[in-house]
């Protein structure tokens, strides 16, 4: 006889088919849920902007979309989304009779801690960033977020910042934090052999020692930093650098490379579907995942060790471990910095560079996979 398998509620107000981050993010983190065999998974999400991933609808039970939102909502259009939100769900939640709801924390988020309070379902609630106290408003934030805290049963965190702050604002009777960094699909981030990428792309030639980033082209990934290292690296090297994705600083950026005269080492790529992001990263002799944020342990590093390169990062203890395991360079936000982590791997014989990259996969297939943070909260519960 089978055994019944538990019905597990997923709610999130990310859009499952977005390329920020964020986007990417929550949805590699549904799609390890919906490929678990252990539960029956639900989700209920905002209506996508694009297609829905069919990664994720073709393993769920159902999904059930929230009423689209402005981008950027006024106090009272926020008013009516935490309505809707609340007549949604309790609808999902007296059709499905959910034995788990887990949430990943938006800033305005009340419906899913009061309604699994108000039908004792056990809450686990996904913090994976600081909005609570950086964005307007940050003190009612910042009661909200204590509200969903002391709410849930198991608060799963992203950095230890937010480890530290939910701690203090949980019940003394209740346990603390779990710290579940961010983590990469391995199936889907894979190494391509260096000349077939290079080839495939068709943007940056064999000779070429190449730099890349993956993401948005926003100020807190500090892009700045990474073109201007080029006045601190030996011009005989022969370096580029390879900038794929798109966003809101692109022209700055492109203006700062001809403003240094280095355009001729900067590849822009403008954006890059996230399934042919690997073969792009595998063009790269290294990456550059240096960022502003504190508050959470970077996608892209994952993605990038998964492709089996090395990485040059921020020094913040969440990362400590690329330097403990060899898997490339932690620096400080300067330029300079980055300069002198670039002409170190540069350095290194390209042998045991590729070396450093396989450690880099292994690692996270062993230590940082979606599917192993999925069965850690699974087990909590079921």
């Amino acid at each position: 006889m089978s055994e019944t398998k538990q019905q597990v509620l997923f709610v999130t107000k990310s859009d499952l088919s977005g390329t920020a981050g964020h986007n990417i993010a929550t949805k590699a983190i549904v799609t390890a849920f919906a490929r678990s065999e252990r539960i029956n998974f639900t989700v209920v999400c905002p209506e996508p902007r694009d297609e829905f991933p069919t990664e994720v609808s073709d393993a769920i039970s159902s999904r059930t979309y929230l009423s689209e939102r402005p981008t950027k909502p006024t106090l009272s259009q926020r008013g009516i989304g935490v309505i809707d939100m609340l007549q949604t769900l309790r609808t999902v939640i007296t059709t499905e009779q959910p034995d788990l709801m887990i949430a990943r924390m938006n800033s305005v988020f009340l419906s899913p801690p009061v309604l699994a309070t108000y039908y004792d379902i056990p809450y686990a609630l996904l913090s994976r960033g600081t909005a609570y106290k950086s964005l307007r408003f940050s003190s009612i934030l910042t009661q909200i977020y204590k509200y969903n805290v002391r709410a849930a049963a198991e608060v799963y965190v992203a950095s230890n910042e937010i480890k530290q702050d939910t701690d203090r604002l949980r019940k003394p009777a209740q346990s603390e934090a779990t710290f579940l960094p961010n983590a990469v699909d391995p199936d889907q981030f894979f190494p391509t052999e260096k000349t077939v990428a290079r080839s495939t792309i068709d943007l940056v030639e064999d000779s070429e020692f190449v730099i890349g980033f993956v993401g948005s082209m926003k100020p807190y990934h500090r892009i700045d930093h990474l073109i201007r290292s080029l006045d601190h690296v030996d011009h005989s090297k022969n370096i580029t650098l390879l900038l794929i994705g798109d966003g809101s600083e692109l022209d700055h950026y492109k203006q700062l490379a001809e403003d240094m005269r280095v355009s001729d080492q900067v590849v822009f790529t403008g954006f890059v579907p996230h399934t042919e992001v690997s073969t792009y990263i595998s063009a790269c002799d290294i990456l550059y995942g240096v960022s502003d944020q504190d508050s959470a342990t970077p996608v892209k590093i994952f993605e990038y060790l998964a492709c089996a390169r090395p990485v040059i990062a921020r020094n913040i203890d969440e990362l400590s471990f690329i330097n403990n395991q060899n898997l490339g360079r932690l620096v400080t936000r300067d330029p300079e910095a980055v300069g002198t982590a670039i002409e170190e791997l540069w350095d290194i014989d390209p042998s045991h560079r590729q070396a450093m990259g396989n450690r880099g996969r292994e690692y996270v297939k062993e230590n940082r996979t979606w599917d192993a943070a999925v069965d850690r909260i699974l087990d909590d519960f079921l």
